[in-house]
């Protein structure tokens, strides 16, 4: 098979390891998993039960891929990062104590996606969290259960969406934007820095601020911000020269 696991390596002996696959120092691979041709898998890397990594992926030290989890073939994910980690989902029951949901679904990562340190993908509660083909997530970036994120997409540093929102491909996000659940984004849509999402954008473009607006509006809007203490005094000097309102 071309193994060439470090000694320290964990391989579950229902595994399947493929062509020339690297093993680094006390990774782990469970039960029924899958690694592909080709694939570098480094230190303290766990591979839970049943996922599958396609080949020529590479996950870095410290990388956590959960149960039944799907990764394609040339993707690369960088330290720390966690993919399929519950979703904060909790009912209260007739004790108002917070009672968590089950999550039982997965992620869905297709190919040629990179994902930067530090990211955390949560598995869906019973379908599939995707990150589709092609999709470049900076490090930092947090991604709820059931979210499906398009083709070709960039997400910068900070960025963080809530559950079961879709966006669609080649979407550009600045750092530290916020896109809140149960939304829908269409194709081409980029947003400028720290913008947040509330409600569904059904048309491509340019975006900015909270609350969201083209750009150009979300711009003008912005200059004002400045200005709105000498705004405020001219305001009231004009009242006060206008004097008090007629109540006849």
């Amino acid at each position: 098979m071309g193994r060439a696991p470090h000694p320290t390596a964990v391989v579950h002996p229902s595994a399947t390891l493929g062509h020339d696959v690297l093993l680094g120092p006390y990774c782990v691979i469970g039960a029924r998993a899958s690694v592909g041709d080709g694939c570098c898998i480094g230190a303290h890397t766990v591979i839970e039960n049943g996922a599958q990594i396609g080949p020529g992926t590479i996950l870095h030290p410290h990388v956590f891929v959960g149960a039944d989890c799907e990764i394609g073939r040339d993707c690369e994910i960088h330290p720390h990062t966690s993919i399929g980690s519950d979703g904060f989902g909790y009912a209260l029951g007739a004790s108002r104590r917070p009672q968590k949901i089950p999550h039982l679904g997965n992620v869905r990562i297709g190919d040629e996606v990179e994902i930067g340190s530090n990211c955390a993908i949560d598995r869906a509660k019973l379908s599939s969290t995707w990150i589709r083909s092609g999709t470049k997530l900076d490090n930092i970036c947090h991604i709820a259960h059931n979210c499906d994120l398009g083709e070709d997409g960039f997400y910068t540093a900070g960025f963080m969406m809530a559950g079961s929102t879709r966006i669609g491909r080649r979407f550009m996000a600045g750092g530290n934007s916020v896109v809140s659940a149960h939304l829908t984004l269409a194709d081409d849509v980029v947003l400028a820095g720290r913008s947040t999402v509330t409600s569904d954008v059904r048309e491509p473009g340019h975006y900015a601020g909270y609350p969201l607006q083209p750009i150009k509006d979300a711009m003008r809007t912005l200059a004002s911000l400045g200005q709105l203490s000498e705004m405020r005094r001219s305001l009231n000097r004009l009242l006060r020269q206008a004097g008090p309102p007629d109540r006849s």
